[in-house]
């Protein structure tokens, strides 16, 4: 099958079904606090989603209890990846817990794949209508790296889209988007590592050998 590598470029101009996510990039919420300048309304905090609290952690970690926070410019140490905010779900460590955000919609017809920007995940989880999604490194950057998960399945079903953390997951997620483009197999990325390592090498002892 002939499978297309995303880029950046590609992506930016290949995003579709821009009404199916609302507040993708979680921009466009307000910070009301409650109960304390550690914690956000949820409501007010993440609009056009489902949370598993009533309040978000606000620019925090925790080692405990499962929670989702949020994060702005302030945080020096969990800066936003891009724009006003950023989600992080903090699994904790209650094992018979979890963090999520959900939010209700209906996948594009024409997407291929779901596209989001990761930092320092390790176990967060993607599921659509409880079925889990297998998501895979499609491009590094230097503060972010690019997450695609194949959707092909799931085009124009409607349903509920869930990232969740459970037990000791964590990671910090941002501007999720559906594309048409589809998303390579980790055994193609892995081969084409290879192959380019191999091209390289050997090009590297031609010329020593001049």
């Amino acid at each position: 099958m002939n499978r297309k590598k995303l880029s950046l470029p590609i992506f930016a101009l290949a995003s579709v079904g821009a009404s199916a996510l609302e507040n993708p990039t979680f921009d466009e919420g307000e910070l009301v606090f409650h109960a304390g300048p550690n914690s956000v309304q949820s409501e007010e905090g993440l609009p056009g989603w489902t949370v598993s609290s009533p309040d978000l952690l606000y620019n925090g970690r925790i080692l405990t209890s499962p929670w989702v926070s949020i994060h702005d410019l302030s945080d020096a140490e969990n800066p936003p990846i891009e724009g006003r905010f950023s989600i992080m779900l903090q699994g904790g460590n209650i094992p018979s817990g979890s963090a999520w955000i959900a939010q209700g919609l209906t996948i594009p017809s024409e997407s291929r794949s779901l596209l989001f920007r990761g930092r320092d995940l390790s176990g967060p989880q993607v599921f659509f209508e409880g079925q889990e999604i297998a998501y895979s490194p499609v491009e590094t950057f230097p503060t972010y790296v690019l997450y695609g998960a194949d959707v092909s399945h799931f085009a124009g079903t409607a349903g509920e889209l869930r990232f969740e953390a459970h037990f000791q997951a964590t990671g910090m997620i941002d501007n999720l988007q559906f594309s048409p483009l589809v998303v390579p197999e980790p055994s193609i990325f892995a081969l084409s590592v290879i192959g380019t390592a191999a091209l390289l090498f050997h090009g590297r002892k031609r010329i020593l050998e001049r």
